[in-house]
């Protein structure tokens, strides 16, 4: 299986908006962890057994999600010989995440853009296993980067 890894310094335009992505590199770029586009998640799903954790607050979670999407709660010993992406709104809490569970030694990524793109690059995304069009933007602030869906503060 071939993972589809950039780090910031080399990264092209992976969000659908130029601001957006210029936001992100400046929030993110302190921390070293594989980052993956939605398209790499996309491909991951189709062809591996990939962990998919939420790291945003239940509440946020409970609104919607990756239909994949484990809200993060487990002990960390059933993520062992996974592979593993962390997605929160925008890629701040789950890079966190990330950092913390490689420095353990887990095979973990984090999703450039978090649910923000995802939906905004026309994904779905779920709650109590039926697709909504609401997504958690954390505050009224983020939620300008969230340009798909209803947004939920």
């Amino acid at each position: 299986m071939v993972v589809f890894m950039f780090s910031l310094s080399s990264f092209s335009q992976k969000v659908s908006d130029s601001k957006f992505q210029a936001m992100l590199e400046d929030l993110l770029e302190d921390f070293e962890v594989p980052q993956l586009s939605v398209g790499d998640l996309e491909k991951m799903l189709a062809s591996d057994d990939v962990i998919v954790l939420d790291a945003r607050e239940k509440k946020e979670f409970a609104v919607s999600h990756l239909k994949e999407a484990e809200f993060y709660s487990k002990p960390l010993s059933s993520y062992k010989n996974k592979k593993i992406v962390v997605y929160c709104s925008v890629g701040y809490r789950s890079s966190e995440l990330t950092k913390k569970l490689r420095d353990l030694g887990y095979d973990a990524y984090n999703l450039w853009g978090g649910i923000f793109e995802w939906k905004n690059s026309g994904h779905q995304v779920y709650r109590n296993g039926t697709p909504t069009e609401d997504v958690h933007t954390y505050n009224k602030s983020w939620s300008q980067w969230l340009t798909s869906g209803n947004k939920v503060y």
